[in-house]
């Protein structure tokens, strides 16, 4: 705990914003650029100094039917495989706007892009569509 605490005191709240600022950037723009899915950045809702990724499914470019489970497909396939990757998806079976929500904050670059590269697996993963 106190060596917690002394980090935390020495921590510039400027850097720490800025570093996550460029972990968020970096996953919307590889996410982006996958097919059917578009992300961007979200402030946090409750005001605190990070955004999240927030990936949408875009189901008829997946599979060419409105109303898909891809977004709840992916969340399941992530949360399932190894090493697991737990998302924020309390609004992933949205029928008109299927989300995902990624926290980078205390992702490390290579957990960061793990997680991209399983995105990027499962969209082409006819399993997910």
């Amino acid at each position: 705990v106190h060596a917690a605490v002394e980090f935390r005191q020495k921590l510039k709240l400027e850097d720490w914003v800025l570093t996550n600022r460029t972990k968020v950037d970096h996953a919307v723009g590889r996410l982006a650029a996958m097919p059917g899915v578009h992300a961007i950045a979200v402030s946090d809702p409750t005001g605190l100094p990070f955004d999240r990724v927030h990936v949408t499914v875009d189901c008829l470019a997946l599979n060419g039917k409105r109303g898909c489970a891809a977004a709840v497909q992916i969340v399941a396939d992530l949360k399932g495989g190894n090493p697991s990757i737990w998302a924020m998806d309390h609004k992933a079976n949205n029928l008109d706007r299927p989300e995902i929500i990624l926290e980078l904050v205390q992702l490390s670059d290579a957990e960061i892009e793990t997680i991209l590269r399983r995105f990027d697996e499962l969209l082409r993963s006819p399993s997910s569509r």
